[in-house]
């Protein structure tokens, strides 16, 4: 298993505990701040998998092809323009891709790759094209990307205003919605870690 996808299954088992640790509480409205801790947390999980995987996949793609335009406008926002490269010819570095690879990856992390979109569009950005429609393909589920969309919403609902509806009560949330949710998220990341593992 690489370790972006690692990480990212050990993200989703947190996520897991506290929808847990929620079933063996009270039931009381301030105990329902733990599920939205696990949404906000398994969503975390799945951003930062797939700004890892896509510096995991930097370096081989570009041995093997010339980076598309976009990938260029990528590398040149991340500080990898003409100087740098001469830079690294000049230096003769021993791995210059990683050199690369590593000089991109703070800024990618910078990248909000939470809605599936997004995500399709950076990994078109190394000729990974329409990842959401090959996970749908072969996952066969047509509630899975609604699920994660759902996920991610909420998500930003509970982070940018409290998870509160507009009479100013907080919004409720099951355990059983979660971890639907949860499920999603990891099952939409493990056929995603399939096709992108394909193109290394």
């Amino acid at each position: 298993m690489a370790r972006s996808l690692d990480t990212c299954m050990s993200v989703f088992d947190r996520a897991r505990d506290l929808v847990k640790v929620y079933d063996g509480m009270e039931e009381d409205e301030k105990n329902k701040d733990l599920l939205r801790s696990s949404v906000v947390l398994a969503v975390s999980g799945f951003d930062r998998y797939f700004t890892h995987r896509f510096t995991d996949i930097l370096s081989s793609h570009l041995k093997r092809k010339n980076p598309s335009k976009d990938l260029i406008e990528v590398l040149e926002r991340a500080g990898v323009n003409l100087a740098f490269v001469l830079k690294l010819v000049a230096q003769q570095k021993a791995r210059p891709f990683r050199t690369i690879r590593n000089k991109v990856q703070p800024s990618l992390f910078r990248l909000t790759t939470q809605q599936t979109s997004e995500i399709d569009k950076l990994f078109n950005k190394v000729g990974i094209h329409g990842l959401t429609g090959r996970v749908q393909s072969q996952c066969g589920k047509k509630l899975l990307i609604k699920r994660i969309n759902h996920a991610v919403l909420r998500r930003h609902k509970i982070a940018h205003e409290s998870d509160l509806n507009s009479h100013y009560k907080p919004n409720d949330l099951s355990p059983n919605t979660v971890n639907k949710w949860i499920d999603a998220l990891e099952e939409y990341v493990v056929i995603a870690d399939g096709i992108v593992g394909e193109h290394e």
